[in-house]
């Protein structure tokens, strides 16, 4: 259990290092903190989605559209608005 949380936090805390690296290269981040956020979360739940968990052996489970829009929903407000509303602070300093 405290591997799998570990795990999570790794996870997490990579996707927002990511996003403050991308922050200052790409002029659209800092446009629409609330457009922004939101298309990060969403592009965070794909990649975890199609890309990384297909890539573990967690068995494969049925698509149900309403886990999915739960999904990305809780990624764009715990990872992808925090982070656009953050990222410039750390950012002016």
């Amino acid at each position: 259990m405290i591997a799998g949380l570990l795990m999570h936090y790794t996870i997490a805390t990579s996707w927002t290092l990511l996003f403050y690296l991308l922050y200052p290269r790409i002029g659209f981040l800092r446009k629409n903190k609330i457009v922004s956020g939101v298309i990060y979360g969403a592009f965070v739940w794909v990649m975890m989605t199609l890309v990384i968990v297909p890539l573990t052996s967690v068995p494969k489970s049925p698509f149900n559209a309403t886990s999915a829009i739960i999904g990305m929903v809780i990624l764009m407000f715990m990872i992808g608005i925090p982070n656009a509303f953050r990222a410039p602070r750390y950012y002016e300093r």
